[in-house]
Order: structure tokens, then C-alpha cells, then sequence
């Protein structure tokens, strides 16, 4: 029925046995999915399930890139990540969308942030624009007084 998926991760559940993970994987693996993978969020590790000589074998990820995911398995500071496209690190149990609503957050403030200097450079513009206009207004009073003081010298 089509195309088999280029990859599948699959998160081990506490209550899954190992027999039951070996049963699932092993259907991806039959159905010619090219990458599948194991994540055991309890233990933070990542294993590549591949078919070997006595069925199912699951082979330390850790630091193996996947390019059908784009993504790579890593640890940080002792905990399972995965590395995404520009180098941010997600682990599992994250929010998702978390981190792209800290960063519209912090383009939002930016954006005020620049407006905010924006509005008093135009406030400081228009200051000096009334300066200049009170200056040459001034100027022209004081022009207007030494003509007439010439007047009636």
C-alpha cells in the first residue's frame, strides 16, 4: 500500500516488554522502513534497530545522525538530546513549540524594543524641527526690531 515511511522512532513505554518492542520493530523493519529507531526515555538511550542474524539487533545511537530525520542522537550534560537543523538540542519530554514561543517572544520585545527607539527618535526629530522653527521665528523678530530701531535712528 505505498511507499513504507523513511523512518520510525519509536519511544518505549515503561510497560512495553522487550519482546513486544523486538515484535513492533521488527514489523517496520519488514515493511522496508530505512531508519528505525528506539528511544527509552527512562534511561535516556537511543538505539538503531537493524535486522541481523538473530533477528532484531539494536545498536547504540548515540551521536549517529539521521538524515532521513535531519535530526542527531546526542547527550548533553548526561541527558539524551535530540540535535536538530542549526543546533538546537531538545530532549525528550520538551515542549515542543516551547522554544519557538520564547523566541517569538523575544523578537515581539525586540521589535517594541526598536519601536520604543524609533518613537523617540522621531520625538527628539520633531523637537529639533520646533527648535528651528522658534529659532528662525526669533530671528526674524530680531531682524523685524533692528529695522526698525535703523528706522528711527
Amino acid at each position: 500500500d505505498g511507499s513504507p515511511p523513511v523512518a520510525c522512532v519509536e519511544v518505549r513505554s515503561p510497560s512495553n516488554s522487550d519482546a513486544a518492542i523486538e515484535r513492533r520493530l521488527g514489523r517496520w523493519l519488514r515493511a522496508g522502513v530505512g531508519e528505525v529507531y528506539l528511544i527509552d526515555p527512562q534511561r535516556e538511550v537511543v538505539y538503531r534497530a537493524l535486522f541481523g542474524d538473530a533477528g532484531v539487533e539494536f545498536r547504540d545511537a548515540n551521536g549517529l545522525h539521521s538524515s532521513a530525520l535531519g535530526i542527531t542522537f546526542a547527550h548533553v550534560d548526561g541527558h539524551l538530546v535530540l540535535c536538530c537543523p542549526g543546533g538546537r538540542a531538545v530532549r525528550p519530554g520538551d515542549d515542543p513549540f516551547g522554544w519557538l514561543l520564547e523566541e517569538q517572544r523575544r523578537a515581539d520585545q525586540a521589535e517594541l524594543r526598536s519601536l520604543s527607539a524609533a518613537d523617540e527618535a522621531a520625538a527628539a526629530r520633531n523637537e529639533a524641527a520646533a527648535a528651528r522653527d522658534e529659532a528662525a521665528a526669533l530671528r526674524a523678530r530680531v531682524a523685524e526690531l533692528e529695522a526698525r530701531l535703523g528706522d528711527n535712528g
